[in-house]
């Protein structure tokens, strides 16, 4: 077992052409090819560690020992070219277990975790008898049994052709054989989850990328058991990305894309499954991925971004930051980082837990995963909104209550967590109010508070 020391190893710098500093923390220095990064407490001690692939073969552990080291564990080194793993507890025994897939041998594996950071294997899918080209994959309850199923893009038969598939968890570890939901034909590259009608069941939207200029994108809409109805929303394009979020704070959930020629589009989410497409413009020639994030901790969702190449590189021209969205359906770029080594991977958070964005890079070339945490400060206690009226904020960072304290009448507060989920909503009556936040768990929320003539966010900080 190795053990990092989380090293600073700039002390405080300014990157990019951004006016925010960050200090640069080096967690893990010998590291080949990190890739898939996931920062989750996997051993549920309070304490976020990092998981991540390791090269062609390897799932590697860093478990967060509290004082600022890491222990370094590899608990799985029998993936041939994995695609993708994802955390979830798929046995209902209340610890978190691990599903990968690998296209190299045609395997989706589950590590059934025993609650003592023991995995033990077994075979979701084995082989190409059972389904090859295992791609990527979402994790859900897809029919309201309680246990969580998967959807996955693959195949039936040996070949490059993939179709999506729902695999039903059966409990105790066992597993349906996929059931088609489309076949292989449509080449099906990435999927996302979420209710996007509002009917209490997880629905599907997909990609289609084919080498044969086939493309576009598709939804699966859940009814209900694990059926689903497959139909396009657009084929008119190929599509590389693809993020799901409530972009707009409106509390339905709306989806982003990257086009293969390389332009970024968020879709509005109209209801009963229908989307309108506003496009996010960016000056990069470079690849973008982009993960949703509330950067500036207002009511809306902006997109944390990393640019790439399909290739090694030795050049350090490559761009870490942000699309800040004004919540009137216009981003600007803000970038973090410029010039940095060949990225392999990326995750934006609240690392510290101060309300601003943070961000964790996994290097190609420099073999290595570094923490990059935002040291600006900003917590201001008073706001100005667009009517040029002081909303006051106190404490920031608090304990039990939140004072809110106005020039105009206050008619309603609304607590969110990062995600966009609302945590409590209270009418008010009254220039002043208190909330209390007590039974809040520790991290970053926004404060909306809607006056007679505005409304105005604040992020702030439960200790």
């Amino acid at each position: 077992m190795k053990k990092f020391l989380l090293l600073n190893f700039m002390g405080l710098i300014c990157l990019g052409i951004s006016a925010q500093p960050f200090t640069q923390n080096i967690v893990v220095s010998n590291i080949a090819s990190p890739d898939n990064i996931i920062r989750v407490d996997l051993n549920q001690d309070g304490h976020l560690d990092i998981l991540s692939f390791e090269g062609d073969n390897d799932i590697e552990y860093f478990k967060n020992l509290g004082d600022g080291t890491y222990s370094q564990t590899n608990i799985y080194s029998f993936l041939d070219s994995p695609r993708e793993f994802e955390v979830a507890d798929m046995d209902n025994d209340n610890d978190l277990d691990i599903v990968a897939c690998s296209i190299g041998d045609d395997q989706t594996v589950l590590l059934t975790n025993d609650g003592n950071e023991n995995f033990t294997q077994s075979f979701i899918t084995n082989g190409n008898a059972e389904l090859t080209n295992p791609g990527f994959f979402v994790i859900g309850n897809f029919d309201d049994d309680n246990l969580k199923d998967i959807v996955i893009s693959g195949s039936s038969v040996a070949g490059d052709m993939v179709g999506l598939y729902y695999i039903k968890n059966q409990g105790s570890g066992s597993f349906a054989s996929p059931s088609e939901i489309v076949g292989e034909d449509e080449m099906i590259w990435q999927v996302v989850s979420g209710d996007f009608d509002k009917d209490n069941d997880l629905d599907i939207i997909a990609t289609r990328n084919s080498p044969y200029g086939d493309g576009g994108l598709y939804k699966a809409v859940n009814n209900g058991s694990g059926s689903f109805t497959y139909t396009a929303i657009d084929e008119s394009f190929e599509c590389d990305e693809l993020k799901e979020a409530d972009i707009d704070g409106d509390n339905d959930l709306d989806f982003v894309i990257r086009k293969s020629d390389n332009t970024v589009y968020w879709y509005e989410n109209n209801g009963n499954f229908s989307f309108t497409a506003h496009q996010i413009p960016h000056t990069f020639t470079d690849l973008i991925r982009f993960q949703p994030v509330n950067a500036d901790g207002d009511a809306d969702m902006d997109l944390f971004f990393y640019t790439y190449i399909n290739a090694s590189i030795t050049e350090s021209r490559f761009k870490v930051g942000y699309f800040e969205n004004d919540g009137n359906e216009a981003f600007t770029e803000t970038v973090l980082l410029d010039g940095h080594h060949e990225i392999e991977s990326a995750v934006a958070l609240d690392l510290s837990e101060d309300g601003d964005l943070d961000f964790i890079l996994g290097s190609k070339q420099d073999n290595n995963i570094v923490f990059y945490t935002n040291t600006a400060i900003d917590t201001p206690t008073s706001i100005v909104g667009a009517k040029h009226n002081t909303v006051q904020v106190f404490p920031n960072p608090v304990n039990d209550r939140i004072n809110v304290v106005a020039e105009e009448p206050i008619t309603e507060l609304t607590i969110f967590d990062v995600t966009g989920a609302i945590i409590k909503k209270h009418t008010v009556v009254g220039e002043t109010a208190a909330l209390n936040v007590q039974d809040l768990k520790q991290g970053v929320y926004i404060l909306t508070i809607v006056t007679e003539n505005q409304t105005i966010s604040q992020r702030f900080v439960k200790k």
